[in-house]
């Protein structure tokens, strides 16, 4: 799954994000994965699969994701080490 700014897609066009792979994160993950993401529907009650930007600290521990778990603060703002 990857995740890019929609402010990015208006300005370079899914081309140009395509060839230079212009994104935010990158997560690799597989069906049996999602299983382990799911979680209850305050709303309706239901099970749903959660995947999130800024990925979650569970995420971080389950899911191989570039760039690593801990680039982005709780917001979405890349940390400045």
């Amino acid at each position: 799954m990857f995740i890019f700014n929609a402010d990015s897609l208006d300005l370079y066009g899914w081309d140009s994000i395509y060839t230079h792979d212009i994104l935010i994160q990158r997560y690799d993950f597989n069906y049996e994965m999602l299983d382990k993401f799911e979680g209850a529907d305050e709303n309706h009650g239901d099970w749903i699969e959660v995947i999130a930007f800024p990925p979650t600290k569970r995420m971080g521990e389950m899911i191989k994701m570039w760039p690593p778990y801990g680039t982005y603060d709780e917001n979405g703002h890349r940390i400045k080490k």
